[in-house]
């Protein structure tokens, strides 16, 4: 009785173990959204690589002949045109050495425009400092592990290092209305306006729009009722205001 169990147990595991159920954003169609903060790496989101497989995507130009089972990520442009993405270790975690390739295009013809493996990041996690983007675009991030067969969680985080020159002044004009708000919110100001960015009461993004205007409108009506921040940010000035839903 204790060999068929010991038999059961062991065709469990092997049966788990292949038909493990793949991260995600295991292929850059299923790519997870990167939050850009100002500044700096404020809160990295930890994530793990355990079953992911091998998206097909042609190897990046810096590394060849690596462990192939990446995870894809997507970042929206800030105004800047600036962004650092970044890996680094999570204590613990077997997962000691990671590289990173960035692309423009689409899913279905990627571009790619930077690489790293090494040498920039924390000790041999992968960071890579980009410029010169399209404000608003998509760009997506695939990171790897380094060694063939390990696995396990690491950090990343993209972050705008230029944010810092936006926030020492008010955006003129700005007006945001209705306040509460239900289903529309309003918002108009002096200057053409680069970013809006809406925050529930955790920090957590709910909506962004790149309006390239001094007026400019959206639904509401997914939010749930609340307090709310949200960040109008304009040529070299930014203003945070305090929002209801109701």
């Amino acid at each position: 009785m204790k060999k068929i169990t010991f038999l059961l147990g062991f065709l469990l595991l092997a049966f788990s173990s292949i038909y493990a159920q793949a991260p995600a954003n295991d292929t850059c169609q299923g790519a997870e959204q990167l939050t850009v903060f100002d500044n700096s790496c404020q809160t990295p989101t930890v994530v793990d690589n355990t079953n992911a497989t091998d998206s097909g995507v042609p190897d990046p130009s810096c590394v060849q002949g690596f462990d192939k089972r990446d995870l894809w990520y997507k970042i929206t442009v800030p105004a800047s045109g600036v962004v650092t993405v970044e890996t680094s270790p999570v204590s613990g975690s077997n997962l000691t050495d990671t590289a990173m390739a960035v692309y423009a295009g689409t899913c279905d013809n990627l571009d790619e425009i930077a690489c790293n493996d090494d040498g920039v990041g924390t000790g041999s996690f992968a960071k890579i400092d980009l410029a010169g983007l399209t404000a608003g675009e998509t760009i997506y991030v695939r990171v790897f592990g380094r060694l063939d067969g390990i696995s396990g969680q690491f950090n990343i985080c993209a972050y705008n290092p230029q944010a810092a020159a936006t926030s020492s002044y008010k955006v003129a004009g700005l007006n945001i209305f209705p306040n509460p708000f239900t289903k529309r919110l309003n918002i108009s100001a002096d200057e053409s306006i680069d970013e809006i960015h809406v925050f529930n009461i955790t920090g957590q993004e709910v909506l962004r729009a790149y309006p390239a205007s001094s007026n400019y409108s959206f639904l509401t009506e997914k939010l749930h009722s609340g307090l709310y921040l949200i960040k109008v940010i304009a040529g070299q000035s930014a203003t945070t205001l305090k929002l209801i839903k109701k």
